[in-house]
């Protein structure tokens, strides 16, 4: 497993870096894992906050400026060429949607939720969700705690009150995408989530429960599969 830096580039102000103190030159830095990207991040001083998460793992970056690309490589972070890189890792089919979760091993109150399985909780919510869990947000790209990697996911709902569904119609539509034919990221970010239910206590998070909610299609699914 390893972590990689890009080459430095002079965005001229057209590109917003998340990198601290503006800065009109930086790179990416990538990882294999999210635990190495993150483990490495806090090596070289870069701040959770400025985590970049993306659909597909080696997406999930921090933007590091020419100091902080110097610090990365001596800490053992491999040079590579952006797009050339990431090519490859597709080609080899190394690359894989990313799919954040943050386990919960604080003591926390009991909710009721059975020893495994997959639950839904709000996000307002989290200091009742029982250590052991692993924390899964599944809702759309928002500000909530990005410090965690809980502000985005490929899983979200497209089908939205704003745009004149009803709470009913959206989770509808929501469930009919998911039988009927999921976009190949979506569908590969269920797989991930499938494969790790069997292994690890998932708890859903969005922002409706306990009201009816597309996480509770998701934890349909991961349960056993749509009827």
């Amino acid at each position: 497993m390893t972590v990689y830096v890009d080459q430095i580039t002079d965005y001229g102000g057209s590109v917003k870096g998340y990198v601290g103190k503006v800065s009109q030159r930086w790179c990416h830095m990538t990882a294999d894992t999210l635990e190495e990207l993150h483990a490495m991040a806090d090596r070289i001083g870069m701040k959770r906050s400025w985590y970049q998460p993306g659909a597909w793992l080696h997406l999930c970056h921090y933007d590091l400026t020419p100091g902080k690309r110097v610090a990365a490589v001596a800490a053992g972070a491999v040079e590579v060429q952006a797009m050339a890189h990431l090519r490859q890792l597709m080609a080899e089919g190394r690359d894989r949607v990313a799919v954040p979760g943050i386990p919960v091993s604080r003591p926390s109150a009991d909710m009721g939720n059975p020893i495994s399985g997959v639950v839904v909780v709000n996000a307002h919510k989290l200091a009742e969700v029982s250590a052991g869990y692993t924390l899964v947000y599944v809702g759309r790209r928002s500000s909530y705690r990005p410090e965690l990697g809980l502000d985005f996911s490929v899983l979200g709902n497209p089908f939205t009150l704003a745009s004149g569904y009803s709470r009913d119609e959206a989770v509808e539509a929501y469930a009919d995408r998911v039988t009927r034919g999921m976009p190949l990221i979506v569908r590969r970010a269920m797989d991930v989530l499938r494969q790790r239910a069997v292994d690890e206590r998932l708890a859903l998070v969005c922002f409706c429960h306990p009201q009816r909610c597309h996480a509770d299609v998701i934890k349909k699914e991961l349960e056993g599969g749509m009827e």
